[in-house]
């Protein structure tokens, strides 16, 4: 009897159904988010104490997946310019 809610055929179905036939993305987009599974996947795996093939949906928390983006290094942006720094012209007379 097969796990339904093993992650591996859930990946394959995103990667190949739904990011090319569902959204029409471009094939470097589609790059990319394969490219960062390969990455997150055995981080996550790592964390759960399973091997990557054994990895189900449930463990992909959301702690997991902050877990893997403070270890890549990414943060929130913020906006670098805020609206009362942007300069005004003044009035003429």
């Amino acid at each position: 009897m097969r796990d339904l809610n093993l992650l591996g055929p859930w990946i394959r179905r995103f990667l190949l159904e739904h990011l090319v036939a569902e959204r029409n993305l471009s094939h470097n987009t589609q790059i990319s988010y394969r490219d960062t599974l390969s990455l997150l996947l055995p981080f996550a795996g790592t964390k759960m104490r399973k091997s990557v093939d054994r990895l189900n949906v449930f463990d992909i928390s959301p702690g997991v997946i902050r877990a893997f983006l403070e270890t890549i290094g990414f943060t929130a942006f913020e906006a670098k310019t805020p609206v009362n720094n942007i300069p005004t012209i003044p009035p003429t007379p």
